[in-house]
């Protein structure tokens, strides 16, 4: 009977231990009803950074650029026990609008994403841009398909007619800046709550 209990902790230990729980991880913020934590956030950051390599001409790329430039990475970094200093708390506040995006994107229930998604696996295969954007061969990874549905919802939006190769220079400052103007007034009614 000792033995069978051992052998069950071992099992458990040893399942949680594998599990892809991250003890030196924290929350940042909630949207709605998601919790965002730093990991998480990074994993949007390196996400938005290859998707811009894979598509520059993405919309929710030109609407959150400043968001996602390489000078911020350091924002994205948490050592267990310590408080976020000033500047994270202020680039993660940054980071709500587009947290509010992905979730009032969520609630659209965009479902077809199979064209730019075609578009953007042939893309990356024949560019420079980090292969890691794959889960598997020919399925992207959670982060890219999150993006691919808001720049879908964004470009169905301000962009209908357009080719997703190449839109007119005012044509995308235009849906830049109605796509900035509908991501005020998503976040005046979506709810936030930070953690720190």
């Amino acid at each position: 009977m000792n033995i069978l209990l051992k052998l069950l902790l071992v099992v458990s230990v040893s399942c949680f231990a594998q599990s892809e729980v991250n003890i030196n991880d924290k929350f940042v913020f909630k949207v709605s009803q998601e919790v965002y934590s730093v990991t998480e956030l990074k994993g949007y950051f390196v996400s938005m950074r290859q998707f811009h390599c894979v598509y520059n001409d993405s919309l929710v790329w030109k609407v959150f650029s400043g968001m996602f430039l390489s000078k911020n990475e350091p924002y994205l970094s948490y050592e267990k026990g310590k408080n976020f200093s000033d500047n994270q708390k202020k680039y993660f506040e940054s980071l709500l609008k587009f947290g509010k995006l992905l979730v009032y994107t969520e609630s659209q229930n965009i479902k077809s994403i199979d064209e730019i998604s075609r578009y953007l696996i042939f893309k990356a295969k024949k560019t420079k841009c980090a292969q890691d954007i794959f889960q598997t061969e020919h399925k992207l990874h959670k982060y890219y398909l999150e993006i691919l549905k808001m720049e879908k919802f964004l470009r169905k939006r301000f962009l209908p007619a357009e080719n997703i190769e190449s839109v007119a220079q005012r044509d995308m400052l235009k849906a830049v800046s109605s796509a900035r103007n509908l991501i005020d007034s998503i976040d005046k009614q979506v709810s936030e709550e930070v953690y720190w």
